[in-house]
């Protein structure tokens, strides 16, 4: 599986005048970050992609909630996809997410900024 590498922005990354190609955990990863950052039903090919970011960019949100979305998005990717861990830090009005894959291709772990 390979798609088009995206850099933080969600902008397709060019190296030495190429489009870069990000392949399958790195694509998996990718795809689960894109998911996180998408308001559910903002895309209007598929209404119920992403997670209601309203509910997650509050005061004091729920976490035990927010490792639900980042589970929710990890199947919106791949059913077959397990999430084995999930840490969550709020710093000031950032939200950090890190977290932990398992499927059959290994495991994998990213931290992404909300």
């Amino acid at each position: 599986m390979k798609g088009f590498a995206l850099d933080e922005y969600g902008d397709v990354i060019i190296e030495q005048n190429d489009v870069r190609l990000a392949y399958d955990t790195e694509l998996l990863i990718q795809k689960i970050r894109q998911v996180l950052n998408t308001n559910r039903g903002e895309w209007w090919l598929d209404p119920k992609e992403g997670i209601p970011v309203q509910k997650v960019l509050k005061n004091n949100p729920n976490q035990a909630m927010i490792r639900d979305y980042v589970r929710s998005a990890i199947a919106q990717v791949d059913k077959s996809l397990e999430m084995i861990h999930c840490d969550i830090a709020i710093e000031g009005r950032t939200l950090k997410i890190r977290f932990e894959i398992s499927g059959s291709g290994g495991s994998a772990a990213t931290e992404m900024e909300v």
